[in-house]
C-alpha cells in the first residue's frame, strides 16, 4: 500500500497538534483510496474530550458522526485517525491498541519528544491488538 499526502495537508497536522500542546491533539484524515493508494485529501481537526487529555484522547462522538455523514457527502472516507503524543515516541500505546481504531486504514502518531523535529508515523493495526507500520510520502 501506498499513502500519498500533500505538504499543504502535513503542515495544517504539525501545526494544529503543536498547538494543542501540553494536550493530546486528534484529527481525521479525510480522502480516497484507489487500487493500492490511499490520497489524503483533508485534515480535519478533532474535539478531544478525554478528562486526562495531556496523556489521552477521546474524539467528540457528536463531531464523529458530523464527519462520517459530511464525507460521504464529498465523497471522501475516512482514511485514517491521527493523534498526537505530546512526551512519548509516536508508537501506538496499549491504550492505543484497545480501540476499534483498527477498522480504519490508517493510525497516525505524531511525537513531540522533540519539538524542533516532530515524528509523523503512520500504522495499521490489527483486530489482535498487533500492529505494523505503514510507509507514507509527502506530495509537493
Amino acid at each position: 500500500m501506498q499513502i500519498l499526502m500533500p505538504r499543504l495537508i502535513y503542515n495544517q497536522i504539525e501545526i494544529y497538534c503543536r498547538d494543542q500542546l501540553p494536550c493530546e491533539a486528534c484529527g481525521a484524515l479525510l480522502g480516497i483510496q484507489e487500487l493500492a493508494t490511499i490520497v489524503i485529501e483533508q485534515f480535519i481537526p478533532l474535539s478531544n474530550m478525554a478528562l486526562n487529555r495531556e496523556a489521552e484522547f477521546e474524539i467528540d462522538e457528536r463531531e464523529w458522526t458530523q464527519l462520517l455523514f459530511d464525507g460521504l457527502a464529498r465523497d471522501q472516507y475516512v482514511m485514517g485517525l491521527i493523534h498526537s503524543h505530546p512526551t512519548t515516541p509516536a508508537i501506538p500505546s496499549y491504550a492505543d491498541l484497545q480501540t476499534l481504531w483498527y477498522t480504519l486504514p490508517t493510525h497516525w502518531i505524531i511525537s513531540y519528544i522533540d519539538m524542533n523535529s516532530p515524528v509523523l508515523k503512520a500504522f495499521g493495526f490489527h483486530a489482535d491488538g498487533t500492529y505494523k507500520q505503514v510507509n507514507w510520502v509527502i506530495q509537493d
